[in-house]
């Protein structure tokens, strides 16, 4: 089970397993979302929403994004297996769709 927190908001749960993961702002230090699942740790550092940059070189990279740790080759596995965005919380597709959508609003307003 693997259960998500934007901050402190609980936003669902997630029937599959990994290591817990902590979403690291490497810009402002924020540790802005994990997906906490077993007693080992993983830093993915993906900018928080606060840090949009004008482009992203990699989509799992998208700024305040859970899916950069959740697709990273080491989670790929738990992950597809459990059913992939199929079982995802409603909550955590909703914030997906809402930070990818603010990055792609960005990138077309600066002209990328």
């Amino acid at each position: 089970m693997i259960s998500y927190f934007l901050g402190n908001e609980h936003l669902g749960d997630h029937s599959a397993s990994s290591d817990s993961i902590a979403y690291f702002c490497r810009l402002c230090g924020d540790i802005w979302g994990r997906a906490v699942s077993g007693p080992e740790w993983q830093i993915e550092q993906v900018p928080c929403i606060s840090h949009l940059p004008s482009s992203v070189a990699d989509i799992r990279a998208i700024p305040g994004s859970f899916l950069n740790g959740l697709l990273s080759s080491q989670y790929v596995g738990n992950f597809r297996s459990a059913g992939t965005f199929e079982t995802l919380p409603p909550t955590v597709l909703s914030h997906e769709l809402e930070v990818h959508m603010q990055y792609k609003e960005k990138e077309l307003s600066n002209g990328n």
